[in-house]
Order: C-alpha cells, then structure tokens, then sequence
C-alpha cells in the first residue's frame, strides 16, 4: 500500500495539511490585498505583530553547568554500587527482556509496514543499543569509582568538557528585517505577488477540501 493511501495519513494528516493551507492562503490573500490598498496600515498591523520573543534568555539556566563530582567522590563506593548495578540491570533487561526488530505498524486495517513504521522501529532499536552501550559504560564507571577513584577522576578531568549552545548560537537571536524592507519599498508589486501566490493557494487546497469533505 502506498503511504499516502495509509489509513492514518488519508484520514488524519492529509486533511489536517489541506486546512492548514487553506487557512494560511486566505489570510496571505488578505494580507496582499492589504499591502496594495493600504499599505502604510498594514506597516502599522506589522509593527504590532512583529514581536521578538528571545528563547535565549528564557534558556539562560539550561546552559549553567552544575558540577555533582564532589558529592560522588565523598561516597564513591554508594555511587559506584549504585552506578553498576543499576547499569547491569538495564543492560540486562534491554538484551533479554526487549526486542524491536519484529515491530509492525498495523491499526487494524490489515495495512503493511509503512515508512512512518519503519522510521519508528528503527528508532526504537538504536534506543535499545543506545542505551545497552551506555549500561554498559555505568558499570565500568561504577566498577573504576570503588576500586580506582584516582584513575577515575583523571578521566574525568580530561573528558568533561563544558560546550555551550548558547555561546555558538548569539548570532540566531538577531533578527533579520530585510524582507519587511523590501516589501515597504515596493509594496503594491510585493503585494500583487503575495496575493495572487495565495489565491492559487486558496483555490487549490479550497477544491480539495470540498472535495474530500
């Protein structure tokens, strides 16, 4: 079965996509006509609308590291009893208990595997092995923190390294008016543009929408 004959994508998603751009293509058309009948009007509906919410600043505590090492090594063999049995009990459990490899995607329609599921199932199994490695890795660390803290600790010295998204990422709060600008200096032809662009839009998923409805 194609996938855009999938139950769950020609019930659910391809409507759902159909309105949205039905919706977004009568409301560009408003906004053209708009821009060619009054544009300084709509500069002022723009400038109201056009409000910068920074995720920098909300995100600030996201990027302070906090250092746990200290409160590890004053009890190094709790934490490292705790890091390996809590590891090989995952470890355990993924391998013996959890098996992806024989996942099917089928709501009842007698459909075969799609693409949606075979995104999903194999997602699901890097998971499993993701997390099998890294139980892994908790018993090795818990094993070196009871027996060999110093050479733990000199690994960790050398291994954690703090990198900060938000230092490489200044520049993505600045915001960029060259459109805007380009529309104001020209606005009936950007807004003929804007316009017809979203009529061909409107009417095409339009029809489409009162077709399948």
């Amino acid at each position: 079965m194609p996938l855009f004959e999938h139950p769950i994508v020609a019930q659910w998603l391809v409507p759902i996509f159909i309105r949205i751009f039905f919706v977004f293509g009568v409301i560009g058309f408003a906004v053209g006509i708009g821009i060619v009948v009054n544009h300084a009007r709509m500069r002022q509906v723009f400038g109201v609308m056009n409000r910068f919410v920074s995720l920098r600043h909300r995100a600030k505590w996201l990027a302070v590291p906090r250092d746990i090492g200290l409160g590890v090594q004053r009890y190094p063999r709790l934490y490292g009893t705790v890091f390996a049995s809590g590891g090989a009990f995952s470890a355990v459990m993924l391998v013996s208990q959890t098996e992806f490899s024989g996942l099917v995607f089928d709501p009842g329609h007698g459909a075969p595997r799609t693409a949606v599921a075979l995104i999903v199932g194999y997602a699901l199994v890097c998971a499993r092995w993701f997390l099998i490695v890294g139980g892994i890795f908790a018993i090795a660390a818990g094993v070196m923190l009871i027996y060999f803290p110093k050479q733990l600790a000199a690994i960790e010295t050398y291994a954690n390294r703090w990198y900060s998204f938000r230092r490489h990422s200044r520049g993505g709060d600045t915001m960029h008016m060259a459109l805007d600008g380009w529309v104001e200096s020209h606005p009936r032809a950007m807004g003929l543009t804007i316009a017809a662009a979203a009529l061909f839009v409107t009417i095409h998923y339009g029809l489409l929408l009162f077709v399948r409805s």
